[in-house]
């Protein structure tokens, strides 16, 4: 038996059970779940820092733009104690700071986690939908359910990291390239 005749065997029934209608709604709903439970698994870091987002890259990117608002250099050695040092392009504390003046630390926080959380959901959806084969929004769903259950995807939202931003924004332009 060739390794051929085997794997059209399995294949062909295969494919067809994918195309059922009933497969692509257990597929929605198993990737629904495992949805929530990522977001439940990340919200609970959450709830479990009550000083949060003290020591965070998050808290990072808001002291360097409240640096640049008061006029200091987030880039000096007063600025920079220790460790925690500001590394990022001007930008990123600009954007920080205007937004700590207009709607105030907790709400940046917030703002900003949304944003990463949109920006991760909206690469996944372009690397799914805009190269050669289009995947069907059920598959979509349960890639970002499989996602959203990883350590390093949740240590990243909790931490507000930019990764999550330059990978959505490095994908739409090589969508809008390839346009």
């Amino acid at each position: 038996m060739t390794s051929e005749g085997w794997a059209g065997r399995i294949a062909i029934p295969l494919m067809k059970w994918f195309s059922l209608p009933t497969t692509r709604w257990l597929v929605f709903l198993i990737g629904a779940a495992l949805i929530v439970v990522g977001g439940y698994q990340t919200l609970q870091l959450f709830w479990e820092n009550p000083a949060y987002p003290l020591h965070t890259d998050i808290h990072l990117y808001m002291r360097a733009g409240d640096y640049i608002v008061r006029g200091v250099n987030p880039y000096s050695a007063a600025a920079n104690p220790g460790f925690d040092i500001y590394g990022y392009p001007p930008l990123l504390a600009d954007v920080m700071g205007l937004l700590n003046l207009a709607i105030g630390a907790t709400a940046t926080t917030i703002c900003w986690t949304l944003f990463c959380v949109a920006s991760l959901i909206g690469a996944i959806v372009l690397m799914c939908r805009s190269f050669g084969f289009k995947l069907g929004w059920p598959w979509i769903l349960l890639i970002i359910g499989i996602v959203s259950l990883g350590r390093v995807t949740r240590i990243d939202i909790y931490h507000g990291q930019v990764n999550v931003i330059i990978l959505c924004a490095l994908l739409a332009g090589l969508v809008w390239h390839s346009q």
